[in-house]
């Protein structure tokens, strides 16, 4: 037995131990993933050709600090899984705010190429005669005038700029109320208008078809103070923040779909629509600008044709 290295490694004890005691024989097992002997403790099994002075100390007590800071290959594992699910957390998250943002511009991007503006009335100077009406003289159905005479293109171009595929249709109006028809109940040519109203569909920025319309509507041609206390007694509606915009005075009729009724001098008279377009500029829906914004440029084009 080579006491001299036992002497080297344990100190005084060395005299005392055998080879055996000093050195005792590992058990043995197998590490995760592999085979082979492992450490028992902070021993590690060495296997010595000679004595045991020729392994210096210093280098056997290097080996046992190194396994000593050397974690386990289960620890390994987990801490790697750990790291790997961060990795992918924090790849998943960035990958989503990046296509949430790509979103947002895209949807921003055809917003504003969708986006309609909408123009100012430009009223040509063209005047709608009307025959004198007094003593609560009602003209009759047959005589009003056509109501596609009172907008034109130019004027629907004015009021949006972009418009395309105008096209106009002139619809009949039944002037007989039931009252009257009550009394008499016979077909009447005076109760009848062939263009008591006006239609109009075009073609927006933004809509493949002409899918904007607005209409004019004819409601009565009667003597003005007879319009007048006809419309404070029967008409309905909710006064309107923009005025009357040329005409005597002007009520709007529904909350969303949101027509004007109005009356100036002898004329009686409503118009609506709707499109499917957004506005540049404008918070509220399509309905609401139509109703505030639009409306009240074609009520201008209108009145400024009655004298």
């Amino acid at each position: 037995m080579c006491t001299e290295g036992l002497a080297e490694l344990d100190g005084d004890t060395a005299g005392r131990l055998t080879h055996e005691q000093a050195f005792p024989r590992p058990q043995t097992g197998a590490l995760s993933g592999g085979s082979g002997p492992w450490v028992h403790g902070n021993r590690w099994p060495v296997l010595l050709c000679g004595c045991v002075r020729d392994l210096p100390a210093a280098g056997y007590l290097g080996v046992t600090d190194a396994v000593d800071d050397q974690r386990s290959p289960r620890e390994e594992s987990a801490a790697m899984r750990k790291n790997r699910a961060t990795v992918l957390t924090l790849m998943g998250i960035l990958l989503i705010s990046n296509v949430v943002l790509l979103t947002l511009l895209v949807a921003t991007n055809m917003s504003s190429e969708g986006d309609v503006a909408i123009g100012k009335a430009a009223p040509r100077d063209a005047r709608i005669n009307f025959p004198a009406l007094k003593g609560g003289a009602i003209l009759a159905a047959n005589q009003w005038p056509d109501a596609c005479s009172f907008v034109d293109q130019e004027e629907i171009k004015a009021i949006f700029p972009g418009a395309k595929d105008i096209e106009q249709e002139s619809r009949p109006i039944n002037a007989l109320s039931i009252k009257d028809f009550a009394a008499d109940s016979s077909w009447k040519e005076s109760d009848r208008s062939e263009s008591g109203q006006c239609l109009y569909s075009m073609r927006l920025p933004g809509e493949t078809y002409a899918a904007t319309q607005f209409w004019f509507r004819i409601e009565a041609v009667a003597d003005p103070k007879l319009i007048v206390s006809y419309d404070d007694r029967v008409g309905s509606g909710t006064n309107t923040n923009q005025g009357a915009k040329g005409a005597n005075h002007c009520v709007i009729a529904g909350v969303k779909e949101g027509s004007w009724t109005c009356r100036k001098g002898p004329l009686l008279f409503a118009v609506g629509g709707q499109t499917s377009v957004t506005f540049k500029g404008a918070s509220a829906s399509a309905p609401f600008v139509w109703r505030d914004d639009v409306l009240p440029e074609f009520v201008q084009t209108i009145a400024a044709k009655i004298k």
